[in-house]
């Protein structure tokens, strides 16, 4: 593996050695969050989280939607406006949280997703276009 590295060129008098003291290593081509992103993918898939057998059809019409998202977001309208168009008598629940930031994954709803699939015939947690890595605590 190739890095890219910063930091400073420090010299150790007594011996008249020059040394790299470095403040910042990341793998050349990828940073560091795509590679994190990159490994934990590849861990679920280990676990089988992405198998086929894991997915349930999406139902053609469905009756309820849970959302999971901050409601004043962007995206929540997004989804209104994108479900209305859709589906005219679509009931939505809206659990509103913040799905941002470390503490995000706290703020969910006990159980969530599990309980909201239970109760919905279709759930998203959903984030809008923000900075790539607001999805990390998850």
């Amino acid at each position: 593996m190739q890095v890219i590295c910063q930091g400073r060129l420090g010299l150790y008098e007594k011996r008249g050695e020059y040394q790299l003291i470095l403040s910042d290593v990341e793998p050349k081509g990828i940073g560091a969050l795509q590679l994190a992103f990159l490994q934990l993918k590849e861990r679920l898939e280990k676990e089988g989280l992405f198998d086929a057998s894991r997915k349930r059809p999406i139902p053609m019409v469905p009756r309820k939607i849970g959302i999971v998202t901050s409601p004043t977001g962007a995206v929540i309208q997004d989804m209104l406006h994108i479900i209305g168009r859709r589906y005219e008598n679509v009931h939505i629940l809206l659990y509103p949280v913040r799905v941002q930031g470390e503490e995000a994954p706290r703020r969910l709803p006990k159980g969530s997703p599990t309980s909201i699939n239970r109760r919905m015939w279709m759930s998203s947690l959903s984030q809008g276009a923000g900075i790539l890595g607001g999805f990390m605590g998850f």
